[in-house]
C-alpha cells in the first residue's frame, strides 16, 4: 500500500477508493489523530455496529467509508459509510436493516451515518441497480460538497472488505 497522505484541502489522497484493512484504518484515522476528542469513541461505535451486522446479518460485506472522518479534521461529528451486501442477505434481512442498520436508526443506536447498497450479480436482472448505485455512491463519496462558487473537488475514501470470520 502507498503511503496515504491528505491533499491542501484535508481530503485523501490519493483521490480514489481506498482498500485498507481495518487496523489500518485504526492507525490512520484515530491513532494519527492524538488530539481527537470524538475519533476514538466514533470508532468504537463504528466497531459494534460492524461486530453487530457481522453477528446479525453476515460476516461478509464491503463497506466504504467517507466524510470529515477520512479527512484533516481533527474532531469529525460522525462516519458516514456504505454497506454494500448481497441481494439474498438484503431480501432476508430487510426488516433488521431498515430498524437498525441504516439511516436515523443507526445514527440513534451507532452513531454511524450508513445507508446499503444491495449487490446483485451481473447475470441478474436487477443488476444495472447495482452498476447505477456504484456509480453514484462512488461519484458522492469521490468529490467535495459543492463550495460557494459551485465546485466540487476530488478526495479520496476508504474501502473495507470484511471476510468470514
Amino acid at each position: 500500500m502507498n503511503e496515504l497522505k491528505f491533499d491542501p484541502r484535508g481530503f485523501l489522497y490519493p483521490h480514489q477508493k481506498i482498500n485498507l484493512t481495518l487496523n489500518a484504518f485504526e492507525d490512520m484515522f484515530v491513532k494519527g489523530f492524538p488530539q481527537s476528542v470524538t475519533r476514538q469513541r466514533l470508532f468504537e461505535n463504528y466497531q459494534i455496529y460492524v461486530r453487530d451486522f457481522r453477528q446479525l446479518l453476515t460476516p461478509v460485506f464491503s463497506q466504504w467509508i467517507n466524510g470529515s472522518f477520512v479527512t484533516r479534521k481533527t474532531n469529525p461529528r460522525d462516519i458516514d459509510i456504505v454497506t454494500l451486501i448481497d441481494f439474498q442477505t438484503d431480501l432476508e434481512h430487510e426488516k433488521i436493516i431498515a430498524e437498525r442498520f441504516v439511516n436515523r436508526k443507526a445514527i440513534e443506536v451507532y452513531g454511524v451515518d450508513a445507508y446499503t447498497l444491495t449487490v446483485f450479480p451481473e447475470a441478474h436482472r436487477q443488476h444495472v441497480q447495482t452498476k447505477s448505485d456504484l456509480l453514484y455512491w462512488n461519484d458522492w463519496f469521490g468529490r467535495s460538497w459543492s463550495n460557494r462558487t459551485g465546485s466540487r473537488h476530488p478526495k479520496g475514501y476508504v474501502e473495507i472488505q470484511f471476510l468470514e470470520n
